[in-house]
C-alpha cells in the first residue's frame, strides 16, 4: 500500500501538468461495477440497447464481464462504426434495428431515417 503522503504528492504533481489521479476499482468506476454484478449473478448476456459505437459494450468487456454483449443500433451510420467495434465471438452487433416497447414508434422512426 502506498503512504498518503505519498499518494498526496504525486495527485499535486500530476495536477501541476493537468492530469487527474484517481483510485480505479469497483468503487469507483460503473463499468467495473456492471461487470462485477453481471458475473456474480452468472449472466450470460448483456443487451446493449441504443448502443451508438459500442463504448458501454467495449468498457464492459474490458472491464471482465464473462458473458456476451448484443449491441443494438438504429442509425445506418453509427450502425457502420459499431460494426467495426464489435469483436470477438463475445461482443456481437445484432442488425440495425430500433426496439421500443410500442411498435407505432419504431415504425414512424424507421420511416424517418431510412
Amino acid at each position: 500500500m502506498i503512504p498518503h503522503s505519498l499518494e498526496l504528492r504525486t495527485r499535486d504533481i500530476a495536477r501541476l501538468v493537468g492530469l487527474e489521479v484517481s483510485p480505479s476499482n469497483l468503487y469507483s468506476r460503473f463499468e467495473l461495477r456492471v461487470a462485477e454484478v453481471l458475473n456474480i449473478k452468472q449472466a450470460r448476456f448483456l443487451l446493449d440497447v441504443g448502443a451508438n459505437q459500442g463504448q458501454f459494450a467495449s468498457a464492459v468487456l474490458k472491464a471482465g464481464f464473462e458473458g456476451t454483449v448484443i449491441s443494438f443500433e438504429a442509425l445506418p451510420q453509427v450502425y457502420q462504426e459499431l460494426l467495426a467495434s464489435a469483436f470477438g465471438k463475445r461482443w456481437v452487433a445484432a442488425p440495425r434495428a430500433a426496439l421500443s416497447g410500442r411498435s407505432d414508434l419504431t415504425q414512424r422512426f424507421f420511416e424517418v431515417i431510412q
